[in-house]
Order: C-alpha cells, then structure tokens, then sequence
C-alpha cells in the first residue's frame, strides 16, 4: 500500500489491531527488515512498517534526504494514517529520524525503542562508508553483509542485498551525505523525555555500544540492553530475544 507524505508517496504494510506501532529502518534498508517484529507485534498491536523516501518500494526523489525531512514525512505519513500516538522503533538511520521526530513531536510518541544508532555519526563511519561507496561498485557495496551481520546465513546475506539494492545509488549518497555530515543532535537529545528503550549489538561495528551508552546517559531514564554475539541488525540476528525484550518493554513497563 501507498500513502501520500507531503509530496511523495510512502510504501507501507501492517497487520493486525490495538495499539500501534511504527517501525522505521535504516540506510539502503527496507520495511521488510521488520518482517519478524511484524510477525511478532501484530498479535496485540497494528504492526506498521513502511518504506524511507528513496528506499523500497517508496518514491525515489534526487534530493532533500536531510534526516529532518525524514523526520517531516513520518509526520505526515502518521496523519494521513489517522495515527495520533504510538510506539516509535527505529534502527540505524531510522533511529536518528525516530529521535528527531521524537523531539519535534513528543506528544506523538508514547514509547520510543532506539535500535543501534546515534546522536551524531563518528568519524571513522563517514570515512569507511565513504571510501566504500566510492572504491567499490555499488552492488558489491550493497553485498557487504559483513559489516552488519556477526555470522550471517547464506539467506541472510542475500536478503541484504536485496534491500540494499532497491535504494538506487543517488539516494544512497545523498542519505549518506545527511546523516554522516550533517546530523548532529548531541545538544537536543537529552530534551527527550519520551520512555525510551535503546537496544545495541556487542559487536557492532558501525554504531559501537560506546554511541550507545551515550544516548542511554543523555536520556534520562531510559534503559538500555546490549545483545550479545550480534552486530548491526540485532532484530534479524537474535529476533527472539529482541522481541522479548521489546514486548516487555512496550507492553509491560508503565508509561
């Protein structure tokens, strides 16, 4: 399904009834990353999931993928669904939307669940993925698996790159551009207030459990939980214990 973002359109797909939930993905990802969250989650809850602008299955602009703009069209995205507050997960790139979004809108957001992201890339990120994307031909970029995944399958790595492919290389560096030379919200993240879950894999590599802690210090009473033997994708990785962890989190901590 399609819904009108200001002016682009957004894939989206949900299942079942109650209390929603929206999940956002990260960079060169899609909404079926949360396909197990999906599976999970809509037993109690509508399970939503949808497509970044540039990304999937949604509209491919050649410009404006600042992570406010982001952040602008998950507003719009929730009103045109007539979704007035809800849980809000939010993985890599998606974090970093789920957290501006969070502040522009705290009356938006009932819970927040922060999934291996930051408050401003580190330095060594942008100059990895930068010489990546510029070194190497973009399928095998697209393919590297490695950096997200701690031992992924075989079906792992080829749904990797699937999702990766389906966001064309244009978007991707102007995705790139934004979040790695532009965001930066150290000095507005400790105004969240919003009951916050942050998760993090022990071996991730790209938003290290460092970054992690520091969101977890800057948001006051938030609580955080470190998957073991997992790396960026720990809601593909360990998907029990991620959902475990969620479900107790959204369903039974007080708000």
């Amino acid at each position: 399904m399609k819904v009108k973002a200001y002016n682009i359109e957004l894939y989206y797909e949900e299942r079942g009834e109650g209390d929603p939930i929206i999940f956002v993905h990260g960079w060169m990802e899609d909404y079926s990353m949360w396909s197990s969250q999906i599976d999970y989650f809509s037993r109690e809850h509508r399970a939503i999931a949808y497509d970044q602008r540039g990304h999937g299955r949604s509209d491919k602009p050649q410009k404006n993928y600042s992570i406010q703009t982001l952040s602008d069209d998950l507003y719009s995205f929730a009103q045109n669904l007539n979704i007035e507050r809800f849980t809000l997960v939010g993985h890599s790139m998606g974090g970093m939307t789920a957290m501006v979004f969070a502040l522009d809108h705290p009356e938006k957001v009932s819970k927040l669940v922060l999934i291996g992201t930051d408050a401003k890339s580190t330095f060594s990120l942008r100059i990895m993925l930068w010489v990546l994307m510029h070194v190497l031909p973009y399928n095998t970029f697209a393919e590297g698996s490695d950096k997200k995944y701690y031992r992924p399958t075989e079906q792992m790595k080829r749904e990797a790159a699937e999702r990766a492919l389906r966001t064309p290389r244009y978007a991707a560096y102007e995705c790139f551009k934004e979040f790695c030379t532009k965001y930066d919200i150290r000095d507005r993240v400790s105004n969240i207030k919003t009951p916050t879950l942050i998760i993090a894999g022990d071996k991730d590599n790209l938003t290290p459990v460092k970054l992690n802690r520091y969101l977890n210090r800057q948001i006051e009473g938030s609580r955080m939980v470190i998957i073991p033997d997992s790396k960026h994708m720990p809601m593909i990785e360990k998907a029990d214990s991620v959902n475990a962890i969620m479900d107790e989190f959204i369903n039974r901590v007080k708000k």
